[in-house]
């Protein structure tokens, strides 16, 4: 915090390098600024020296290896270099970029966000949250009001946000980490290559969100093994990816007699860079239901503890069951027989215009350039 507090004075004497960007997202390398770094790293049209920042040593070093513009966070040249930059571009907070959870000063922040929100993200849902980190929330709604630009997909969505961040610098520019789908070379990691994806006629991704507080366990050991069975004779592959703040879902899954049930939390950094690769999702409040549309491929949508979860972690911006497309599994029997039946279900007239009526009500753009409008708009009008 002192260190935030020594940058809000230095900002307001320490000129601005115009042609300098820093982007992070804190202890990973993922999300809208990821994608939208390594656009602006292959385009040759804009001068602008661009930095990745990090508090991860090892996503410094991993970086370093490829020869990327990295800056770890805890150096006096990160140190600079945040007092120096014309943008600073975050997906969560200020902590992305500098060394605490709010940020006052001199600063252009960009507020890339992550993800379209289903869940509650206003100061009513950080009521159950402990009292530290409901004073620590309180500052970063300040820093909220100072984004110069916080980007929207839709108008629905602009709307949520003007409201949630206390801004009306919202602006329908897209998310530049669903210009994966549409461009391949954004892609950072080849999970088709390094997971051997090939093998396997199709690939379902259990993708479930974070949960500020236990529920229940989404799987019993008696289904994954029904699962697994089923999975193996049709030569499917699961994969599941749980939130990378999550230690409670499935934390005793015992894979070792699991061969077509396979945890890759540990493996992928970016859910985005493998979703090209899925053929059909599985998932509950995750923002990930709003992007995976783009790919025009089925989502099973698997509340099977929405009560304790609207009671115990986050009430939702939308009714569940009347404005997501289905279909729905409340429980492992449902969601087997959803499983086993999705290609049919893909295929009824009703269903499709419901799920393209959805995409739509997200999506103002389905074109892959969110990356090309978001440079521009900082080239133009910043």
């Amino acid at each position: 915090m002192i260190l935030n507090f020594m940058l809000t004075i230095l900002s307001y004497i320490i000129p601005k390098d115009r042609n300098l960007i820093l982007l992070g997202s804190y202890n990973t390398f993922a999300g809208n600024t990821k994608t939208f770094y390594l656009y602006c790293l292959s385009k040759a049209r804009n001068n602008f020296k661009i930095y990745w920042i990090t508090h991860n040593k090892c996503i410094y070093r991993l970086l370093v290896n490829r020869q990327l513009p990295v800056l770890y966070i805890y150096t006096l040249d990160a140190f600079i270099h945040i007092l120096r930059a014309r943008y600073l571009l975050l997906t969560h907070g200020p902590i992305d970029i500098s060394y605490f959870y709010f940020l006052f000063g001199k600063f252009n922040m960009i507020q890339t966000w992550h993800g379209i929100a289903l869940k509650d993200i206003t100061p009513t849902a950080e009521q159950k949250a402990p009292l530290y980190m409901r004073i620590i929330n309180y500052f970063s709604r300040l820093t909220d009001r100072n984004y110069k630009l916080i980007l929207a997909t839709s108008e629905d969505t602009r709307r949520i946000f003007i409201s949630a961040f206390n801004n009306e610098n919202v602006k329908i520019i897209g998310y530049p980490r669903n210009d994966v789908f549409y461009n391949k070379e954004l892609l950072y990691e080849d999970y088709r290559e390094k997971l051997h994806l090939y093998n396997f006629s199709k690939v379902i991704l259990y993708c479930p969100t974070f949960r500020e507080n236990p529920t229940l366990q989404p799987f019993s050991n008696d289904f994954l093994n029904v699962l697994n069975e089923y999975l193996k004779f049709n030569n499917f592959i699961m994969l599941i990816k749980r939130h990378p703040y999550d230690n409670f879902l499935l934390n005793s899954i015992n894979e070792s007699h699991l061969s077509n049930i396979i945890d890759i939390s540990a493996i992928v950094i970016d859910v985005q860079d493998l979703l090209p690769h899925v053929d059909i999702l599985i998932t509950d409040y995750s923002s990930i239901l709003f992007d995976f549309p783009l790919l025009d491929r089925p989502i099973i949508f698997y509340p099977y503890d929405i009560n304790l979860y609207t009671e115990k972690c986050r009430s939702l911006n939308y009714d569940y069951f009347e404005e997501l497309p289905g279909p729905f599994a409340t429980n492992e029997k449902e969601l087997l027989e959803v499983i086993k039946r999705i290609d049919i279900i893909g295929m009824d007239d009703s269903y499709r215009e419901k799920y393209k009526t959805f995409k739509r009500k997200f999506h103002y753009y389905d074109d892959g350039k969110a990356c090309e409008r978001l440079l521009d708009y900082l080239l133009k009008e910043l």
